[in-house]
């Protein structure tokens, strides 16, 4: 019994450390009896490491709540303690090392009054981690003043970085933390607007951290391509990454360009749309309107705003246009003909003039969502968004279903496509539920839409598994070589382990030819005896690695060939992909989910981090 009551109080000590530590230490202002109510409301208790009165500030009294996580801020107005503001800005280890200090008008504490930095007034404080509210042994600052209209983000501090960064006329100027010299400057607009909600751990600790961030604004953005404009910029992940998105109309024809920028990486993504004919009318609408008003550069709705927007001369649309989106590969249109019937249209531009393909009727009320379909895909709903389908654009131009989903609470059902079957719980990181074969069509162009599987036996029933096959080594920890020749001494194109599914493209004796993925870079011969065909493919389990690149390899392209010299651009390494076979044990051979296939080094892989 002693021992039970010891290992509880052991407990409940552990559980109330913090919380203790919080009720003893001296706060820099008692906190007011409604700021206190709505924090026991809010939290459940008081854990609370400081507190802070800032009289006067143009909204009233503002009042400081400091917590192991979060910093509140109330105002007083119409005689209650109202929240304004609740941020996690600080990191939250050695959480009773953080305290709030004052501001007093004069010469800032430390390095950055000794830098010039100046207090015209008392509306400000720190956010420091250190051994007291003096600043001992400080290792964090973080310094906000009242700017306009609410407290402002002023300045910062990472003391193992060697450098601290402070607001001065529009610009963070950088110092050394220890002989206060002036390193240099970066605009960064975002971050002294938007500052009091930043993570302290996302700032910019040196001046070159800055200037990456600097590159990325927009502000850089405009000039990052001479003759093409920006029309769209949204920055996120605490303003470390952009999307931008570029145009330029030259013979009275459009191209939009759209990247992806990274503070880490500058232009992390590039790519330029179909060039597009414009109408008369809106080539004459652009002289005076604002492009914001007429086309929309960014991706994630319909391109053209207008009607009449492209030349009807060069590309017909084939009924009335419901929703328009420019990609890379084409013109994609949602269209309603005289019937009142729905159709995709797709329009490319080839070497005499513009191509166009036309689905057939679609549901009654197909709608296309622009906003998370992205460049090369496709998203498509109806029955009130009940049921829904995605499409890719493959690098050889055709569209291909990849996902259809029924929703309802009975007769849900799921299943994605790939270019050798099916997987019915959308896992992928394993060829175990991978059901091997192939659709009747996965074209969109070839396909009826409205008579998509919507059950597991109308699935099967569509479902074909001719021409596939499986490895299937008696021993899985043996591999079956791919040979270029129906026969044992030719040459080998790579070992495979066993549920690699393969193309059986004709039998010849005892050896098939068959095809691994579609780029055909692995076409050769294997012995059928370890092969499986039909629905004993489905009782051999995969013993293929479960691998991933290490971070240093995480953007590099799969090669083409063994001997590593082109890379193969349809092939990303941020998609699902098997590890399928070996060269002599020293080269992975890889496949995705789309057949491409691609070569890397055993040792660029590691087993993850769990």
């Amino acid at each position: 019994m002693k021992k039970i009551m010891l290992l509880f109080l052991c407990v409940l000590l552990l559980f109330t450390g913090v919380n203790a530590h919080a009720q003893t230490r001296d706060f820099l202002d008692e906190m007011p009896e409604d700021v206190r109510r709505q924090e026991l409301e809010s939290a459940g208790d008081l854990n609370i490491l400081d507190s802070l009165l800032i009289k006067n500030t143009p909204k009233g009294d503002a009042f400081l709540v400091l917590s192991p996580w979060y910093l509140r801020i109330y105002y007083f107005t119409e005689g209650s303690w109202r929240i304004e503001a609740h941020v996690s800005n600080m990191d939250w280890e050695n959480r009773d090392k953080l305290f709030l200090r004052r501001h007093t008008a004069g010469q800032a504490p430390g390095m950055q009054g000794r830098a010039g930095l100046l207090y015209p007034d008392d509306l400000g404080f720190d956010i420091l981690r250190a051994q007291d509210r003096q600043g001992t042994g400080i290792t964090e600052l973080l310094q906000y003043r009242w700017q306009g209209d609410a407290f402002k983000l002023q300045g910062w501090q990472q003391t193992s970085s060697g450098q601290f960064a402070v607001y001065q006329n529009g610009q963070w100027v950088y110092f050394d933390s220890a002989t206060g010299a002036r390193l240099g400057s970066a605009r960064i607009d975002l971050l002294y607007d938007y500052g009091l909600m930043i993570s302290f751990s996302r700032l910019p600790m040196t001046l070159d951290a800055a200037l990456r961030m600097q590159a990325i604004t927009e502000e850089a953005a405009k000039t990052l391509f001479p003759g093409w404009k920006l029309a769209y910029y949204s920055a996120f992940n605490d303003f470390h990454e952009a999307e931008a998105g570029y145009y330029r109309i030259a013979d009275k024809q459009l191209t939009i360009r759209r990247v992806h920028l990274s503070s880490d990486q500058g232009t992390q993504s590039q790519l330029d749309t179909m060039s597009l004919p414009l109408s008369e009318r809106l080539l004459a609408r652009l002289q005076t309107e604002d492009i914001s008003m007429l086309i929309d550069v960014s991706g994630t709705d319909n391109t053209f705003l207008t009607e009449d927007a492209f030349d009807r001369g060069l590309i017909q649309a084939e009924g009335k246009v419901l929703r328009n989106d420019l990609q890379k590969g084409g013109l994609l249109l949602l269209i309603e003909d005289e019937e009142g019937n729905r159709h995709l249209q797709w329009i490319t531009q080839g070497k005499y003039g513009y191509q166009s393909q036309t689905t057939r009727a679609l549901p009654k009320d197909a709608s296309l969502d622009l906003f998370h379909a992205g460049d090369g895909f496709i998203g498509l709903s109806w029955d009130k968004q009940n049921e829904q389908a995605t499409f890719e654009l493959l690098e050889e131009g055709s569209w291909v279903l990849t996902w259809h989903t029924v929703s309802g609470i009975e007769n849900a059902f799921s299943y994605r496509t790939l270019f050798c079957g099916i997987t019915l719980d959308g896992t992928m990181s394993s060829l175990d539920n991978i059901i091997v074969g192939s659709l009747k069509t996965r074209d969109l162009f070839a396909m009826d839409v409205t008579g998509l599987p919507r059950d597991r036996n109308a699935l099967m029933a569509d479902f074909n598994r001719e021409g596939w096959a499986v490895v299937n080594n008696p021993n899985p920890k043996d591999r079956l070589h791919l040979r270029t020749k129906p026969d044992k001494n030719s040459t080998s194109l790579g070992k495979f382990y066993n549920r690699t599914p393969v193309r059986v493209l004709e039998q010849q004796g005892e050896w098939s030819r068959v095809r691994i993925g579609t780029d055909s870079h692995l076409e050769g011969f294997m012995l059928s005896k370890y092969l499986a065909f039909g629905t004993a493919m489905d009782a051999v389990a995969a013993a293929h690695p479960y691998q991933v690149p290490q971070d240093a390899y995480t953007n590099q392209k799969p090669f083409t060939a063994a001997d590593l010299k082109a890379t193969t651009a349809a092939f990303s390494l941020e998609g699902p992909f098997w590890i399928v076979g070996v060269v002599e044990d020293r080269l992975y051979i890889l496949l995705d989910i789309e057949g491409h296939t691609g070569y890397m080094p055993k040792d660029w892989f590691f087993e993850g981090n769990g």
